[in-house]
């Protein structure tokens, strides 16, 4: 990736080696490995610098006095730390220079919420105490290290990192395939991502929606696949160019994921995932209205419990104990709020809406709802304002007896949780159809709108058809079904407020925390409270 409004060919460009002789311009390296902690940990990072420093020492002529490493042995990968070294990388640079900065550690991919992203994402690095100050967005390295690059200064980004393409905003793109530089210009046109005059060339371990990895498949010690790699080619090969260089490494690539399997997945990558595309869901369509069509089924015929357990889990129980009731004898308000998004373009979906009509119709001719105590949100109605608006009105005056319905149909994703109240580490969040511009709506803001306004002896049912959608609700309890029992979903930190306000609150949702709600056949209950789950009868 290279920062100039007419790039080069890459096969025209060959890669300087100066020796120390002839070199008068200043040479400046920033080295930094991230190791991380616990489940997040790292193992070839430390090598990988080491690897990196002495290639630049030996074969590109840096002094080592030049050469600035971050690593986790003197905790200084920190992000304030991070920072102040970008700077003294590029500050006072003059025409000649020549500089690095190389990052290995994790990265992530965030929703855009500025819109200078082509893709609607943005990348970041993650430095070591990225959980409680946050990443490094690819905004923030632009303005960085990009900016201040004087004329005739010259800086080689090379970051092993996933979800790492563009992760320093640069100006093209190259289409390996097409042989041809791609624009990545901000769309907005607002953003600034050009130099001040010098160059800028990013040389990444994957595109942006994919996953790098460590491994000790090359030699003994684990690395970085494409730290590995880079520096073996550099070393072996003399007068290479960027072309050549990036044609060898993908080609050993493309071996060592066919025929290896000891790469190590990343641990961050594996539970984050960005919003899925309509490719990812476009089985879903019809699957919501299959399930309620047998829920009809086995409510028209009565209850059919089948379990290989114990007495009490096969006890059938008698109509009087399913409440199911009419016109004439309730009294309890009955009140849902139904929401399904269409999302546009990449992100569309196109069963949402009739999974709303499908779940109105079950609660207005099976559950004895009316129609006026239903508000349904579809197309453009389902705005993050006006969903927040009527989660209100849901439980607004909410009284002993009540029964109340939540159904969103439409995209969940995740996030890292700097609140310290999720035992994952991850907020699950639902997507407004504006949610690139006014935001998610996460899951604590979702407990705090419809689970704690509910008093003693109100039922709130949630309905959640989305990815990442277990614990959507912030619900104290959630149901292991393999091991057949609750477990404790309270906050590590004992400060978030996850209860009722004596009320009974259980979800229902497509699949689990890290899951995509396509990919999987294990939908997730949890509660408020625990309850016997193959005693209680659904009742709404």
């Amino acid at each position: 990736m290279i920062s100039r409004k007419n790039p080069e060919s890459l096969n025209k460009i060959r890669i300087r080696r100066s020796s120390p002789g002839t070199r008068t311009a200043t040479k400046r390296a920033l080295l930094i490995g991230v190791t991380y902690k616990r489940k997040y940990t790292l193992k070839g990072t430390i090598n990988d610098v080491k690897s990196m420093r002495e290639l630049l020492i030996n074969n590109f002529g840096f002094e080592e006095k030049n050469i600035k490493v971050l690593t986790d042995l003197q905790m200084e990968t920190t992000r304030k730390k991070i920072v102040e070294s970008m700077e003294w990388l590029v500050k006072d640079c003059q025409a000649g220079d020549s500089l690095v900065f190389y990052f290995s550690g994790h990265g992530i991919r965030k929703l855009d919420f500025e819109g200078d992203e082509r893709d609607g994402f943005d990348e970041n690095i993650c430095p070591v105490d990225f959980l409680t100050e946050g990443m490094i967005s690819d905004n923030e390295i632009n303005s960085l290290i990009v900016w201040p690059l004087k004329k005739d200064v010259t800086l080689h980004a090379i970051v092993d990192a996933c979800h790492s393409g563009t992760v320093l905003d640069l100006e093209h793109v190259y289409n390996r395939e097409q042989r041809i530089w791609d624009d990545n210009s901000p769309p907005s046109g607002k953003a600034r991502k050009h130099t001040d005059g010098g160059l800028a060339i990013s040389i990444s371990a994957c595109q942006d929606h994919e996953i790098a990895v460590d491994t000790s498949a090359f030699t003994k010690t684990m690395n970085g696949a494409l730290t590995y790699l880079l520096i073996y080619f550099l070393k072996k090969h003399r007068g290479l160019t960027y072309g050549d260089l990036l044609d060898l490494i993908h080609e050993e690539l493309s071996k060592f994921n066919e025929e290896n399997s000891t790469g190590v997945r990343c641990p961050i990558c594996n539970t984050m995932n960005p919003v899925p595309t309509s490719e990812r869901r476009r089985s879903k369509d019809c699957r919501i209205q299959k399930l309620l069509v047998k829920a009809r089924e086995k409510i028209s015929d009565g209850p059919k419990i089948s379990r290989k357990k114990s007495e009490s889990l096969n006890k059938m129980p008698s109509p009087s104990e399913i409440r199911r009731s009419s016109p004439g004898t309730r009294t309890a308000t009955k009140r849902a709020l139904l929401i399904g998004v269409t999302y546009k373009r990449k992100y569309m979906l196109k069963g949402t809406i009739n999974d709303v009509k499908s779940m109105r119709e079950l609660l207005i001719n099976d559950f004895g709802f009316k129609e006026e105590n239903i508000l349904v949100l579809t197309e453009q109605r389902t705005t993050r304002e006006k969903i927040v608006e009527s989660m209100e009105w849901l439980v607004k005056d909410c009284q002993a007896g009540d029964s109340l319905v939540f159904y969103f149909s439409g995209h969940g994703i995740r996030k890292l949780d700097f609140e310290g109240d999720e035992r994952d580490g991850f907020d699950e969040n639902i997507c407004p159809v504006d949610f690139l511009t006014e935001g998610i709506i996460s899951d604590n803001e979702i407990n705090s709108l419809i689970v704690w306004p509910l008093k003693k002896d109100v039922t709130l049912h949630a309905i959640v058809d989305a990815c990442h959608s277990g614990t959507v609700l912030d619900l104290e309890h959630f149901y292991n079904r393999e091991q057949k029992r609750w477990e404790d979903n309270s906050p590590p930190s004992g400060n978030a407020r996850k209860h009722t306000d004596g009320g009974m609150a259980i979800s229902i949702s497509a699949c689990q925390d890290h899951e995509i709600a396509v990919d999987t056949s294990t939908p997730q209950i949890s509660s408020s409270k625990p309850f016997d789950v193959y005693n209680k009868h659904f009742l709404l």
